[in-house]
């Protein structure tokens, strides 16, 4: 179940939108966007869940594929979520030309499997001035099936190791993940 849930949208403006769950519910995504390619915009939220179930996610972007000149936008963004199960702040999955600028997750609770950001087989992504927290003893970023990432001025603290994780390989460490 999704608070907002968009399918074949282009275009499309999310913005200014306060998300409180307070049900341990499985599965429970804040914006749900699904085959939507082109200029979105999901700006300037705010995201509560003190208790994300199992699957959980604030933002998830699935298939939908932008492109350059056209690309999709998620900015300014505030993302808190406690969770004792696997839950992300933000989860993009087959999708192409989605920039991230400006986020702010913090992630809490007590799981391995919490993530910060989760990519999966997807392109041309940015991630800028962003501020990613893992104090639950998961990840910040998790990358499946990846050929285009880049990101700079992003801010990484994270209580649990390992860090991040490409294409199934663990790292401890910004250094490992830069090389």
């Amino acid at each position: 179940a999704a608070s907002i849930y968009a399918r074949y949208q282009a275009g499309m403006v999310i913005k200014a939108n306060v998300f409180h769950n307070t049900i341990d519910s499985a599965n429970k995504k804040g914006i749900y966007l699904d085959k939507s390619p082109y200029q979105n915009k999901i700006q300037g939220n705010v995201f509560s869940f003190n208790r994300a179930g199992d699957l959980s996610s604030a933002i998830t972007v699935e298939r939908s594929i932008s492109s350059q000149g056209f690309e999709s936008f998620v900015a300014d963004n505030m993302i808190w979520l406690h969770s004792d199960e696997f839950a992300t702040g933000i989860t993009v999955m087959m999708s192409d030309y989605i920039y991230f600028y400006h986020n702010s997750i913090h992630l809490t609770g007590n799981s391995y499997s919490n993530m910060c950001v989760n990519l999966l087989y997807s392109n041309n992504l940015k991630f800028r001035n962003n501020l990613f927290s893992n104090i639950s003893g998961g990840r910040i970023y998790s990358v499946y099936g990846i050929n285009s990432l880049t990101g700079n001025y992003n801010a990484y603290h994270a209580s649990g190791s390992p860090v991040f994780s490409w294409d199934g390989d663990d790292m401890d460490s910004l250094t490992s993940w830069q090389a």
